[in-house]
């Protein structure tokens, strides 16, 4: 069975839901130095990312045009 990544917006949350999630995935292990560091048990890895991962903008057709927002036409 494979692990579920969990990427958190800078690396103080993914200490935070280290964490938090002990208490129901079980105790995460610290590996790495530095800027290079994860959370990893059984279960699932915590890493974190540094700059934003997203950024709003209108969604567009392949024309062009803008499209309405709703969940049908969003890339999510």
């Amino acid at each position: 069975m494979g692990k579920t990544l969990i990427i958190a917006e800078k690396p103080s949350v993914m200490t935070d839901l280290s964490r938090v999630l002990t208490k129901v995935l079980g105790k995460f292990e610290k590996h790495g130095s530095g800027r290079d560091i994860f959370f990893e048990n059984d279960s699932a890895v915590i890493t974190s990312a540094v700059g934003h991962l997203v950024e709003l903008r209108m969604p567009m057709g392949p024309n062009g045009k803008k499209l309405p927002w709703n969940f049908g036409v969003l890339p999510a």
